[in-house]
């Protein structure tokens, strides 16, 4: 009887109480951003270098492409083309040639009407720009 008592002295305990959360929600989406940014960063840390493998191009390797690509079909600008890019290449072997064929081409050149391009010149200027090989590019 005594344990009887004794829970009649006991107090109810009270119901449950809602809390309002309301306050962490601006908390719980700041973590979530900051928990993506920390994802995307570490993402571009490990991973990106692995595709950044681009070759980088150098000038030398533009102006061999120009010069390939020299097609004559407008001559003035395959003229200024080939004196703008072929100084790239020069060395002693074909520095007296590229000198001798720009001395040529000056008759072309900063006029608005020009002549038609020699067959003769049209060649050599072909033939020196064979002339360059893949290891002279680098």
């Amino acid at each position: 009887m005594q344990e009887f008592d004794l829970l009649k002295e006991l107090k109810d305990i009270k119901g449950i109480s809602e809390i309002d959360l309301s306050f962490l929600y601006p908390w719980i989406f700041l973590i979530l951003i900051l928990f993506l940014i920390a994802i995307f960063c570490l993402f571009k840390i490990i991973f990106m270098p692995r595709y950044k493998k681009i070759k980088k191009i150098s000038k030398k390797e533009l102006a061999f492409n120009e010069l390939k690509s020299i097609d004559f079909k407008n001559e003035k600008e395959s003229i200024y083309q080939f004196s703008q890019n072929f100084p790239y290449f020069l060395d002693e072997n074909n520095k007296d040639k590229f000198n001798e064929i720009n001395k040529k081409l000056e008759i072309y050149k900063y006029k608005k009407d020009t002549p038609t391009l020699d067959k003769i010149l049209k060649n050599e200027i072909l033939n020196l720009i064979k002339s360059l090989k893949p290891k002279d590019i680098k």
